[in-house]
């Protein structure tokens, strides 16, 4: 498992239970502006930009140590797992 980049953690986290992201499914960032976690991370990566993408591309991912199977474990706790962004944050908390 590869180890999450510390600062970028932090604040991926803090972003998830801000309040400021609505919660959205099976894309990074829907044209109505809900983000799926992965997305938030991906506003995080590149603030205002929009983009239609389901997953991070491997170099985003590259630049904040986030593996493919965290990846995939994210996406699924998102859009299939019904968990809410604070639960999210949890689980990265204690498991990244």
């Amino acid at each position: 498992m590869k180890k999450l980049r510390v600062r970028f953690k932090k604040r991926w986290v803090e972003a998830l239970r801000s309040g400021k992201y609505e919660q959205g499914k099976f894309t990074l960032i829907s044209p109505n502006r809900k983000f799926c976690c992965l997305g938030v991370a991906f506003d995080l990566l590149h603030p205002g930009e929009y983009t239609v993408l389901k997953a991070l591309t491997y170099q985003q991912r590259k630049k904040i140590g986030l593996g493919r199977a965290e990846q995939l474990c994210l996406t699924m706790k998102n859009d299939y797992g019904k968990q809410s962004f604070d639960d999210i944050a949890n689980w990265i908390e204690k498991n990244l």
